[in-house]
């Protein structure tokens, strides 16, 4: 099972932004980073998940632990707002 972290930082909020992923399946171990236009903090966390799982979706991940530091997303997640 693999698993995936993944973050977003803004230099300001709204501002600049990057997010970035890394997905550890066994022995391989892969980092993903982007600049995006941009935003604020929230919508940053939002989509490096989005990214995370497109990255994940490359390397034929069909199973994964994920991982994040966003109260935003977990909560979201756990409360089943996002779908």
């Amino acid at each position: 099972m693999a698993k995936i972290f993944f973050d977003a930082a803004v230099k300001g909020n709204p501002g600049p932004a990057s997010i970035a992923a890394t997905i550890i399946e066994e022995s391989n171990h892969q980092t993903f980073t982007q600049d995006i236009a941009p935003t604020d903090n929230h919508s940053a966390e939002w989509q490096a998940f989005n990214f995370s799982l497109d990255c994940a979706l490359e390397l034929n991940v069909s199973t994964a632990l994920i991982y994040t530091d966003s109260k935003l997303i977990t909560d979201s997640l756990d409360k089943g707002f996002a779908k």
